[in-house]
This record gives C-alpha cells, sequence and structure tokens, in this order.
C-alpha cells in the first residue's frame, strides 16, 4: 500500500510579513509515519529559483526542525532525529496532523508543492509522497480534526516500538568533527538528503577520563 498525505496552507498578513501555517495529515496506512518534509518544493523534482522569500521559521512539531533553503530557490525543509522509535522521534503518525508556521515576505501564492518521506517501522526510510497544497480561507474540520496539537489517544496506543540499534535499511552515514580530540558527531541520511539521526560521539571523552 502506498504512503500519502494532504495538506493545506493559509496565511495573514502583518505590515509586510506574511504568516503563514501549513498543515499536514498524515493520509497513509498504519505503518507508515513521516519523518521528513519540503515546503514548496518535491522530492525528486527539479526545484524552481524564486519561491518564498525572507523565510523565518516560527514552530513545529515537537521534536522537528523547519529550516529554509537558501533564497535563490525558496522553500523549507522539515526534518526529525530518530530517537530509537516513530513515537519518541515525533514522526507523524497515520490519521495524526502536523503543524508548521513560518513567516515570509511573499504574499501567499494559491497553491504550495510539497513532498513527505514515511518510516516503515521496520527500520527503513524513504517511501516519498509529493502532492499540492492549497490556500484556504479556513480550515475544513474534516481535513483537520481539532485540536491539532493533541495526539489521538488510540493512536498513541498502537505507536511500535523500535531498536535504535538495529540496522537503518538504505542509509548512508558519516562523521563530523573528532580531528584532535575534539568531540564528533555521528549523521545519517536517508538517499534524499533527510536527517534521520543525529548523535554525538563520546569516545574522545572516555578516553581523556582513563
Amino acid at each position: 500500500m502506498a504512503s500519502s498525505a494532504f495538506a493545506d496552507f493559509f496565511a495573514t498578513q502583518e505590515d509586510t510579513t506574511f504568516k503563514y501555517v501549513f498543515l499536514v495529515r498524515n493520509t497513509s496506512p498504519e505503518p507508515f509515519d513521516i519523518y521528513g518534509m519540503l515546503i514548496g518544493a518535491q522530492y525528486d523534482v527539479a526545484v524552481v529559483p524564486g519561491g518564498l522569500q525572507n523565510i523565518v521559521p516560527v514552530s513545529s512539531p515537537p521534536g522537528w526542525d523547519l529550516i529554509p533553503s537558501t533564497p535563490i530557490y525558496g522553500f523549507l525543509f522539515a526534518q526529525t532525529n530518530f530517537n530509537g522509535s516513530a513515537a519518541a522521534s515525533g514522526y507523524i503518525f497515520p490519521g495524526a496532523v502536523g503543524v508548521f508556521a513560518f513567516d515570509s515576505s511573499t504574499p501567499p501564492p494559491s497553491t504550495l508543492v510539497f513532498g513527505c518521506c514515511f518510516y516503515n517501522g521496520d527500520n527503513e526510510w524513504g517511501f516519498c509522497y509529493n502532492g499540492t497544497a492549497e490556500q484556504v480561507l479556513c480550515v475544513a474540520p474534516r481535513q483537520f480534526p481539532r485540536p491539532w496539537e493533541l495526539p489521538n489517544p488510540a493512536l498513541e496506543q498502537k505507536r511500535r516500538i523500535s531498536s535504535a540499534k538495529a540496522l537503518m535499511r538504505g542509509t548512508t552515514s558519516r562523521t563530523i568533527g573528532g580531528k584532535d580530540g575534539e568531540p564528533s558527531v555521528d549523521i545519517t541520511y536517508d538517499r534524499f538528503g533527510n536527517v534521520i539521526k543525529i548523535s554525538r560521539n563520546t569516545e574522545h571523552l572516555l578516553s581523556r577520563t582513563k
């Protein structure tokens, strides 16, 4: 069964700034959870220069980072770090809604393309879906049940617990730093460049205490 997502957004103007709220609902079947997103761009699709300018991230779901691209392209990259299970990592579960807020100097277009990548609960990341979000004046309750911020208790009871030590299939890891006894960080990526896991390497600290 394929992964999928639905999204809408709205924007309000304050002086020369437009405040955007982007809502994405995971419409995939179990076990596909959203771990990475693009807003204003799509996976494996060429980025068109322009887009949203002077982007300032405001808020995102717990555990997520919202990172603007370079101004020439004008999109946002959203990601969360894997912490041993989908629930602990803040992944967006099937049926749940993620809310991303940001400011931009660009007036809202009628549509914004987006892309989501999914985790299958078995240490595999990818399964990307691309879609188009429409600008709306109000958010339909049938698409985004209230309150957005509260988790669905029924979904919480069904969360899978995955081992962080298991092989993370289809990923690439690299180490940054670590020269001359300095701290290093291990970063794991999926094939689309989403950061799946960031962990600090403490071996140098242990060697200093011996």
